[in-house]
């Protein structure tokens, strides 16, 4: 479902951007810098005043993955959207893992429907952004989460936890809001205790 007609529409304004700041030197991306093209002699580059400098809001993870992927996969449309369709395909089991894991199974099966064909979410799975993966490493963060909150956690629980919520924090900034959350939860858990 996700990959249906992926590669059929041009890319809009916003995926043009992840294009652009994704093709460009590494050191850009870690920047937060897209060089903008103006003028007539911008395709070779040589001319410094050729290009706007623009700050974009969003961390680097996701340009750094897009930029690895674009010299495994290409340019087409269909390559700049599937790493959105994968993350979004991989939410869709989180979802029920996450389901069941706070719940029971039959939850975690609904949530996956749901997941699965919510219009919202198939609209963003095809696009070439980064809310795909906003979604599914905030499932895995609160996945790595819930073990925290049991007694005695291990080493690797703590591990897992940090790894997937900095990867998070490093591909939007709306994952602060998911990391005060769940610092908050854990604070009321071990006052309870």
């Amino acid at each position: 479902v996700r990959t249906y007609d992926l590669g059929a529409k041009s890319l809009w304004s916003d995926e043009g951007l992840t294009l652009r700041r994704a093709e460009q030197p590494l050191s850009l991306v870690f920047e937060n810098v897209n060089l903008i093209p103006i003028g007539p002699d911008y395709q070779d580059g040589s001319n410094a005043d050729s290009f706007v400098r623009t700050p974009d809001l969003h961390p680097p993870l996701y340009f750094l993955t897009m930029h690895v992927w674009m010299t495994l996969a290409g340019r087409s449309e269909f390559a700049l959207r599937y790493p959105s369709v994968f993350a979004a395909t991989l939410s869709v089991a989180l979802l029920y893992v996450v389901g069941r894991a706070l719940f029971n199974r039959e939850t975690g099966l609904w949530a996956a429907l749901l997941g699965a064909v919510s219009p919202f979410f198939l609209w963003y799975a095809q696009e070439a952004r980064m809310y795909s993966w906003l979604i599914v490493l905030s499932l895995a963060s609160i996945y790595f989460f819930l073990p925290l909150l049991e007694k005695g956690p291990r080493w690797k629980d703590y591990a897992a936890y940090v790894v997937t919520t900095l990867a998070l924090l490093y591909t939007h900034y709306a994952g602060f809001l998911l990391l005060a959350f769940e610092l908050g939860i854990y604070g009321l858990h071990h006052l309870r205790r």
